[in-house]
């Protein structure tokens, strides 16, 4: 969260003053300024420029130092309101989250999610962002309150929920995690299509690639042999060939560069509105948030 990030950032600015050198590799533009050092930008394996960072910063030379700072979500135009008239399709009411032997993290938490509707969800480390999101998700039981499935309590009618499963999937902050290390991307999505049946499964994961500006080639690859953009948009695939109701997207584009990010979420945005999936977008970035939805929940 931010307050952390400020206290990283001076702790690296004291040991540079008590004579020690400092490597930095970010996507962050607000570290590296903050730093207040010698700044060195690298795209496609190649060196675009070079100098102290006040500089480069200020008045970049190449098109794609330039990208990357226009790529801030801070200048971004706000995406259009997200639809509130639509059926329901997540709710929870006076929800209250714990692990064991410990104290509550949230409590009596009430919130509505319709279909085609981003809520964002914001707030310090350690709040219980990533807790909220996975008890919606049915991965982690409340101590009181009620979750609902479009009316479904997944913790209580286990049958029903089991059913409606697939529907309700959560976007990781770390893509290649829900990728098996050792077997190829085609013999995962190959499985994929044995979990879910659907006569237009090649077509539709065809048509999948297209959308997300995705090779068919990266699937014969193994997960540790793809960038993390492409990692993180092969992920959001896997998702839709399940035809999810609710999308929680956890910290997504927190491993990704600027003009990556901005990107993933612009597609995220668009295919939400289009196929009318409710989705929770999770980040500590607030202008984030605010570029991709009015209906915000802080901690």
């Amino acid at each position: 969260d931010p307050q952390r990030l400020e206290d990283v950032a001076d702790l690296l600015l004291r040991l540079s003053r008590q004579g020690r050198s400092l490597l930095l590799i970010s996507h962050d533009r607000h570290l590296v300024r903050r730093l207040q050092g010698s700044v060195l930008v690298l795209a496609d394996g190649c060196l675009q420029e070079f100098g102290p960072s006040d500089t480069v910063l200020a008045a970049p030379q190449s098109a794609y130092t330039r990208a990357w700072l226009d790529a801030d979500p801070a200048t971004w135009v706000p995406c259009s309101a997200c639809a509130v008239d639509t059926p329901l399709v997540l709710a929870a009411h006076g929800l209250s989250l714990g692990h064991s032997g410990c104290p509550d993290l949230l409590n009596n938490i009430d919130l509505h999610l319709t279909q085609g509707m981003i809520l964002g969800i914001s707030g310090p480390s350690g709040c219980g962002k990533s807790s909220l999101g996975n008890s919606l998700l049915g991965l982690l039981p409340p101590r009181r309150g009620s979750v609902s499935w479009g009316g479904i309590d997944p913790y209580r009618d286990l049958t029903s929920a089991q059913r409606l499963r697939r529907r309700y999937q959560k976007l990781h902050q770390d893509p290649t995690a829900v990728f098996i290390p050792h077997r190829t991307l085609s013999a995962q999505f190959q499985y994929l299509s044995t979990l879910a049946p659907q006569p237009d499964y090649a077509e539709r994961l065809s048509a999948g690639l297209d959308r997300l500006k995705l090779s068919a080639k990266l699937l014969e690859r193994f997960p540790s042999e793809i960038s993390g953009g492409e990692a993180q948009r092969l992920a959001l695939l896997r998702l839709l060939l399940l035809n999810p109701a609710v999308i929680v997207a956890d910290e997504p584009t927190s491993r990704l560069d600027p003009i990556l990010q901005r990107e993933t979420i612009s597609l995220l945005h668009e295919i939400v509105t289009e196929e009318k999936i409710g989705a929770i977008f999770i980040s500590h970035e607030m202008e984030l948030i605010y570029s991709l939805t009015e209906n915000i929940i802080i901690f």
